[in-house]
């Protein structure tokens, strides 16, 4: 048995990022241990790129579809190296800083050269095949992970927006000669989701001290609201809440679902903490093992709600194609009646009774039922 876990495709470094990273980080949850050293699911994860089947440098033009995620469980948004759609200042000044500001690492959007082409055209076909596929996700209970920028495009698909940091925020949280370099603590608030999720892992009930910090840009907020602090209640608002800030910033990293199949848009890198991934500190004593075990926790969470809801799924097809097959052996039987066949019609009545036990019988097979019993009360 599997569970496929739908990762969005990205070009970055001629797609190996996709490929070489994000495809890898979600196979080796597969490598996730219990507390006696067994696998940890007992079915395999699967990796499936989305749109399905492409690779390498080039941008595949296609429009996102309900029937790409036929057989998806689970639906991640990998992080990215430009801002979003919506990203704006932190200041709403007209002024040359405010535009460097609400530019900061933005896609050129008139571009000449190959290579600014190349990224244009990567990120409006991403944005639009992301948005889609959240909107699908949601319709379908598909459960929803997003990292970094990926959360980004979370939020801006709830109805939500990101801010450019300031510098002395992005100081604590962006350095663009060595991405990796810099680390942050994390305050969880309690009574969400996340919260508890993490503290079912077995370890130090607190918040975590040290995840890894590569962005730029973050949610906005208006009185810790996901909301814009020029407006009333937005649409984020009403379906997401935030679950977890930064320390020293109070910025947002990560975001919720309040209700329904769950939803996460984690701002640091938990993927980078799976097994084998260059994140997963070698000391457990570390205080980074502590945020890798945390980390660990929201994937191992996620796929096992992807599971109960493909297990759902199935239930349901299976209760369907039951109550199908009886339905049919009562329209046989009716048949089989009208010609005054009983003892055949009888049999059938039976074989409906076998796929499908009475006392669970829809609406319109009672009627039929009905539509029988009158057929064998008739005069010859």
């Amino acid at each position: 048995m599997k569970v496929k876990i739908g990762v969005t495709f990205r070009t970055d470094n001629r797609g190996k990022a996709h490929s070489d990273y994000d495809c890898v980080a979600i196979n080796s949850i597969n490598l996730l241990k219990n507390d006696k050293g067994d696998p940890l699911f007992p079915f395999t994860v699967e990796a499936v790129t989305l749109p399905k089947g492409v690779s390498g440098s080039e941008t595949p033009i296609h429009d996102a579809s309900w029937t790409d995620l036929d057989g998806i469980d689970m639906l991640y948004i990998p992080g990215g190296p430009f801002a979003n759609d919506t990203q704006v200042a932190t200041s709403e000044e007209s002024s040359t800083d405010h535009l460097k500001e609400k530019d900061f690492n933005r896609v050129n959007p008139s571009p000449t050269k190959a290579s600014d082409i190349r990224k244009h055209k990567e990120h409006q076909f991403r944005t639009q095949f992301e948005l889609k596929m959240i909107g699908y996700a949601r319709q379908r209970g598909i459960p929803i992970l997003a990292v970094c920028a990926g959360s980004w495009r979370l939020l801006e698909a709830y109805g939500g927006k990101v801010r450019t940091m300031e510098l002395n925020e992005r100081a604590v949280h962006h350095n663009p000669k060595n991405p990796w370099s810099i680390s942050h603590a994390v305050k969880l608030l309690g009574g969400k989701m996340l919260t508890q999720l993490m503290h079912k892992k077995g370890v130090s009930p607190s918040d975590l001290a040290k995840v890894n910090s590569t962005h730029w840009a973050v949610a906005v907020t208006r009185d810790h609201l996901l909301e814009s602090p020029d407006s009333g209640t937005t649409e984020a608002s009403r379906h997401l809440e935030i679950s977890a800030v930064c320390q020293d910033t109070k910025t947002v990293e990560a975001f919720e679902s309040l209700y329904g199949t769950p939803v996460l848009g984690i701002q640091w890198h938990p993927e980078s903490y799976l097994p084998t991934m260059p994140g997963l500190p070698d000391t457990p004593t570390d205080e980074a093992y502590q945020t890798a075990m945390k980390s660990q926790a929201i994937f191992s969470f996620m796929v096992w709600a992807a599971y109960v809801r493909q297990k759902g799924v199935q239930s349901v097809a299976d209760e369907v194609r039951k109550e199908h097959a009886a339905y049919q052996h009562l329209k046989t039987a009716k048949g089989l009646y009208t010609n005054k066949d009983f003892d055949n019609g009888r049999t059938a009545i039976k074989q409906a009774e076998i796929a499908l036990r009475p006392d669970t019988w829809t609406p319109r097979m009672k009627r039929l039922h009905q539509d029988l019993l009158k057929l064998m009360e008739a005069p010859n």
